[in-house]
C-alpha cells in the first residue's frame, strides 16, 4: 500500500470507529472517554441537559490532568458522547 492509501485507510477507520459509537446514541461513564479528541459532556444529576457541554482532555506537567471546556473552567463530568459528524 502506498501511504497516501495507508492515510486513508486510517481515516476510514476512524470514521467507521466514529460511527459504531454514535450508533449507540447512549451517554458513557467519563472514565471511558477517549483523551484524542473533543467529546460532548454532561454531569449526572437532575439538571443535566444544562451541563452539556464540548469537552476535551488536557495534560500538561504543571497542572496534571483533566477535563477543560471552550470557557476555560475545568468541569467535572460524569458522562459523554461522541460529537456528531457534520452535515453533509
Amino acid at each position: 500500500m502506498t501511504e497516501k492509501e495507508i492515510a486513508e485507510q486510517l481515516e476510514y477507520n476512524a470514521y467507521l470507529a466514529h460511527q459504531a459509537e454514535m450508533a449507540e446514541d447512549v451517554w458513557h461513564p467519563i472514565d471511558t472517554a477517549p483523551h484524542d479528541r473533543p467529546v460532548l459532556t454532561c454531569e449526572d444529576g437532575p439538571r443535566y441537559q444544562e451541563s452539556i457541554r464540548v469537552c476535551w482532555w488536557v495534560s500538561d506537567e504543571y497542572d496534571g490532568a483533566y477535563w477543560q471546556d471552550d470557557a476555560d473552567s475545568e468541569p467535572e463530568p460524569t458522562h459523554w458522547m461522541a460529537i456528531p459528524l457534520p452535515p453533509k
